[in-house]
């Protein structure tokens, strides 16, 4: 799937289908491939997000957001890749492993997203986070960074649908 028609996607859809057609929940990530600093520099200036502070993981630097509109979505900027959130981490076979591989390659840095408190259900929680990624999405397509979310509808897991992995590739 291609940036622009997922974004176009989370902006439509009812809550209560953002899980089941878009895997947004807990956790999702977006991976990147532009310097750290960059993204921290974009999320700095924008009023939406709120800085919550700097920390390290293993010598490796987060940074630590609060997305103000959506009843404070956790937002963290990784200058570095999370394993967990790589298409096929766990699994080592075929495909799984060659699209780990790519974007192992491919990607430096993750943003992650984290719902905030008060969720009355998983629709909610989902559009909540949907919400704080539409202004990266956005940074992404206006920048022509190239980005991928691996996370994608529960209803495309079985059997594993590698088309809905989305991935922008600007010339």
């Amino acid at each position: 799937m291609n940036l622009e028609d997922y974004l176009k996607g989370i902006r439509k859809i009812p809550d209560d289908e953002l899980l089941a057609e878009f895997g947004i929940e807990d956790n999702i990530s977006i991976l990147i491939n532009v310097d750290f600093d960059y993204v921290v520099g974009f999320l700095n200036e924008n009023p939406q997000y709120r800085e919550v502070g700097p920390s390290e993981l293993e010598g490796k630097r987060v940074m630590r957001y609060t997305h103000e509109t959506d009843q404070g979505v956790a937002t963290k900027v990784m200058d570095y890749l999370t394993d967990f959130c790589l298409t096929g981490f766990g699994f080592g076979k075929g495909r799984k492993d060659e699209e780990y591989r790519r974007q192992k390659r491919d990607y430096r840095i993750t943003v992650q997203f984290h719902p905030g408190s008060g969720d009355k259900s998983m629709g909610d929680q989902s559009r909540r986070i949907a919400n704080a990624m539409v202004p990266i999405i956005q940074f992404i397509l206006e920048n022509n960074i190239p980005a991928c979310i691996t996370y994608f509808g529960h209803k495309y897991l079985e059997p594993f649908d590698f088309d809905r992995i989305v991935y922008h590739e600007p010339k």
